[in-house]
């Protein structure tokens, strides 16, 4: 019974004090003495007695029964006896008992505390669907769990997105709980627990998208918004453009045409008949806001900016370029309020052409904030009642559009294309959103019209494939699965999901765009001539050869005309030094109208509001303006990737949602292979392009009658197929 306390042989029994190992086979004879050997206890020799039985029924010599007897004890219960080498043990030391004991005790309340780790889990996953953990249970302490949770994640994320051993403990974690080994059942796992939301955007995740911002950003923002409140009060002037700033405040309605859904107000317009002499010239204004007045190039929230790019605006949530509250108050251009601006004024005479024009710091008031639909609704309704009594309520509408169609019609003469395709607008809206019911005009539900097909399983063809939940409703194959689908059905039951058509035509689309694309040509103009860096963006000609321009021609006016025509254009690229823009029709041309969404744009009134200052020296040289333009793409190239595949996921969803067999009337805009039947078409309710198969025998511009054969956003799935006559 040595008492040594080194650590020679790995648990401190001490290599002094070593106690030699002792085969099986004569401990043996001390825990199970043979009969008459007159050693041990009386229980000992009852168990002698029980291994002699055995030995004789089964015909195993007694001395090996005895060595395993012996073995097993010992393999059991560790406190006495240290394995060795193979059919040895050496019994331990005093020290080595007590700390055998003590790791004994540590391992236990280890194994006890991932039992309850475990268990947290399942008890999160048995939870109702309205009674989850919060999303940040898991993620608090730096336990085990969370790094758990973390590995599923990342897993769930698909592949090139985790790491070998976050998928080793993944799948670990995974088989715990009963799953199967795939990213859908860790995406499964995660809404079970109320880590992720049942429509978790894994497209902004997969992208690295970033949407939370750091805390040096916050602070900023919030020193920011304190200056401005300060500044309103004239407690301080610290607007470097005070002296030249216009006061342009009650002179006009300022109109803020945006989305209903918009919150980063970055610009209005307006307009004023030149009168009697003028040849009916029309003076038109761009107000931006005035971004660079609240954020500085070189600071926080710049930086932050030019690392996210823009803003994206998913179907179901925003991220913005700049902190919300910052973005949609301080910078931006709010109904009623004196807001700092930068407005570009042009007269436009009947022809399109643009007389005079100035660019300078304003201060303007919207006075009305309207979407596109609000716009059409009231240059209507002026309509109509300038027949009845000769009044308009939204005058500067109408000459707003007029002076948009002599624009657009001066820049078609230069050479400008316009390729007139819907857009397909998706939005995901909770039920209190928008409509009062939650039924459409033809008593179908929002997402459907019955019961959500997401209750009964998307359409798949291959269901083998898709972890055969699929997703909602009580379906699933095992716990983790059908916690994941009441939870998504239970989200469904609280959104609309809506897809709309948006025709490029229509008269608010021509007013914002072309006075967009006024504001940018005048910018690049001015820009150019004077030899300002700014971030313009060029455009190579059209690939226009006689035998495109043949095929063009022969096609059917409408949508095949204008597939074709998009098909021959170029794509875009910026540089710090201008160039033309083909079809745009311009010469030169910056964007710099949405600074609250885009960095470039901010770039753009940066460099124009130190030149207009007349600073010898702008903020930003060519090579810096270059490098900032290649970092801007690289951000923006991910940023688009996630919102299309957002749009993606929603417009599936939409589509898996209408009742089976739902028929949906689409145009033939363009031939894939004609040979298969495999065109693209878009869909005359939703703006929505797709490939489908069709009647080979179809002509271009002709519309078919399409069913949804496969359904699935979770898989990028969406196939239609020829609806039976």
């Amino acid at each position: 019974d040595g008492d040594g306390d080194g650590d020679g042989d790995g648990d401190g029994d001490g290599a002094s004090h070593q106690l030699a190992p002792i085969s099986t086979a004569e401990l043996a004879a001390f825990f199970y003495p043979e009969e008459g050997s007159g050693s041990g206890s009386d229980d000992d020799a009852s168990a002698s007695a029980r291994l002699a039985a055995v030995a004789a029924k089964s015909g195993a010599p007694p001395s090996l029964l005895r060595a395993y007897a012996t073995h097993r004890v010992l393999s059991e219960d560790a406190t006495m006896f240290k394995a060795m080498s193979k059919g040895f043990y050496a019994p331990r030391t005093r020290v080595g008992i007590e700390k055998h004991a003590r790791a004994t005790k540590e391992q236990s309340a280890h194994d006890d505390a991932t039992r309850a780790m475990w268990r947290r889990l399942t008890d999160a996953i048995a939870a109702p669907p309205d009674a989850k953990p919060p999303p940040d249970a898991f993620a608090r302490d730096g336990s085990l769990l969370e790094l758990r949770v973390e590995a599923l994640e990342a897993f769930a994320l698909g592949d090139g997105l985790h790491s070998s051993g976050q998928k080793a403990s993944a799948i670990d974690a995974l088989d715990r709980c009963g799953m199967r080994r795939t990213w859908k059942s860790a995406f499964d796992l995660l809404v079970a627990i109320g880590r992720w939301r049942g429509y978790e955007n894994l497209a902004i995740r997969r992208h690295g998208i970033p949407t939370a911002f750091p805390a040096r950003v916050l602070d900023e923002a919030d020193a920011v918004e304190a200056a401005a409140i300060a500044a309103a009060d004239g407690d301080v002037d610290d607007d470097v453009d005070a002296a030249t700033r216009k006061d342009l405040r009650g002179r006009f309605d300022v109109y803020a045409i945006d989305g209903d859904d918009t919150f980063e107000v970055d610009d209005g317009v307006s307009a004023e008949a030149m009168g009697p002499g003028s040849g009916d010239a029309i003076r038109v204004w761009i107000h931006v806001a005035d971004v660079a007045r609240h954020v500085r190039l070189g600071g926080a929230l710049e930086a932050e900016a030019r690392e996210r790019g823009a803003s994206g605006y998913a179907p179901d949530r925003v991220v913005s370029m700049f902190p919300p509250r910052l973005a949609a108050e301080t910078l931006s251009l709010r109904l009623n309020e004196p807001r700092c601006a930068v407005s570009v004024s042009a007269v436009i005479d009947a022809d399109g052409d643009v007389r005079e024009y100035w660019i300078g710091p304003s201060t303007v008031t919207v006075t009305h904030a309207m979407s596109d639909a609000d716009v059409d609704a009231a240059l209507r309704e002026d309509e109509e009642n300038a027949g009845k009594t000769g009044a308009k309520t939204h005058p500067a509408l109408a000459l707003l559009v007029e002076a948009a169609a002599r624009r657009r019609r001066r820049r078609e003469r230069d050479g400008a294309i316009n390729v007139a395709t819907p857009e397909c607008i998706v939005k995901v809206r909770t039920r209190e959103e928008g409509s009062d019911s939650d039924s459409d005009s033809d008593g179908r539900g929002k997402n459907g019209g019955a019961p959500l097909r997401t209750a009964l399983g998307f359409l798949s063809e291959d269901e083998d494939d898709l972890d055969g939940d699929l997703d909602g409703g009580e379906k699933g194959g095992n716990a983790g699965e059908r916690a994941a689908n009441a939870v998504r059905a239970m989200e469904s039951d609280a959104m609309r999901v809506e897809l709309s058509r948006q025709d490029a035509d229509s008269r608010s689309r021509l007013l914002v765009s072309e006075m967009m694309i006024l504001a940018g040509d005048l910018a690049g103009a001015l820009g150019a001539e004077e030899g300002v860096p700014l971030p313009y963006r060029r455009q190579a000609p059209p690939r226009d050869d006689a035998r495109d321009r043949d095929v063009v021609d022969a096609l059917p006016p409408g949508l095949p005309r204008e597939f074709a025509i998009r098909a021959t254009m170029r794509g875009a690229t910026q540089s710090s030094s201008p160039g033309p823009h083909a079809s745009l029709g311009v010469d030169a041309y910056v964007q710099f109208t949405s600074p609250i969404r885009r960095h470039t744009d901010l770039l753009a009134q940066y460099q124009l509001k130190a030149h207009l200052r007349g600073e010898r020296k702008l903020p930003l040289d060519k090579l810096t303006m270059d490098a900032m333009l290649r970092d801007n793409a690289d951000a923006t190239r991910a940023l688009r990737s996630a919102m299309r595949a957002s749009d993606a996921f929603w417009i599936t969803y939409w589509y898996a949602s209408r009742p089976a067999g739902t028929t949906h009337r689409a145009t033939v805009a363009k031939w894939i292979r004609r040979q298969d039947g495999l065109a693209v078409v878009v869909f005359d309710e939703t703006g929505h392009e797709s490939a489908a198969k069709v009647d080979e025998r179809a002509e271009l511009g002709s519309a078919v009658d399409l069913v949804v054969m496969e359904a699935n956003p979770f898989y990028e799935q969406l196939r239609f197929g020829m609806a039976e006559k």
